[in-house]
């Protein structure tokens, strides 16, 4: 019909920092990162942290580019139009927040510099403030491939 579907449409500014620790673990490097959202259509803020490590699995397993890659994070968002800019603002008023959080586990092939295959597992939930203050998780897994430059 041509119309876009609000909730098909985003537009959004990431800024973020992570940090090695090698230097200051002796070597380890837990990944932390610190990131911002902000999505102008749907009026959204999201702060999210989280760890993330690499365990290369080459030696131990005999093949060459192999790793189990874990990530545990968690967030906050606050949304005040959920439904994008498209869409009128809910009448009576309601914004969307709430804590979100989670965790992946992905055994990882890195075929050379710039491709990598991957798959694992996830975890995640999230609890609203809202009127549907239900704490709800879900699991999945997945996979795929990445490529890089």
């Amino acid at each position: 019909n041509g119309n876009a579907s609000p909730l098909l449409r985003s537009n959004e500014l990431r800024l973020g920092a992570v940090y090695d620790t090698s230097d200051v673990l002796n070597g380890v490097n837990i990944n932390p990162a610190l990131y911002y959202y902000y999505d102008w259509n749907n009026e959204s803020h999201t702060v999210e942290a989280s760890l993330a490590y690499s365990w290369d699995l080459s030696d131990l397993v005999g093949c060459a580019g192999l790793s189990l890659d874990p990530k545990v994070y968690v967030g906050w968002l606050t949304c005040g139009n959920p439904m994008g800019d498209l869409a009128p603002i809910d009448p009576v008023g309601n914004w969307y927040s709430g804590f979100y959080y989670g965790a992946k586990v992905n055994l990882t092939y890195k075929l050379n510099d710039y491709v990598s295959f991957w798959g694992g597992v996830r975890w995640a939930g999230h609890t609203w403030t809202n009127e549907d203050s239900s704490n709800r998780q879900y699991i999945w897994a997945g996979m795929g491939v990445n490529f890089g430059l």
